[in-house]
């Protein structure tokens, strides 16, 4: 899966990926999925990440 809208300061930034973390995993149970995050703004595209939004379940 592919999570966009992240492009918040560092610190709010960890507290909303961990608070999404956890409401995957509440909803999903132990099923293994790939979550891969947007790159910030102004932060550069990962190889990782182009795959991902090509291919991925957008959320």
């Amino acid at each position: 899966m592919y999570v966009k809208g992240f492009n918040q300061n560092l610190e709010k930034t960890l507290d909303a990926k961990l608070r999404y973390l956890v409401k995957a995993k509440r909803a999903l149970g132990e099923q293994r999925i790939g979550l891969v995050f947007a790159p910030a703004m102004g932060q550069e595209q990962q190889p990782i990440q182009r795959i991902a939004e090509q291919t991925a379940i957008p959320l």
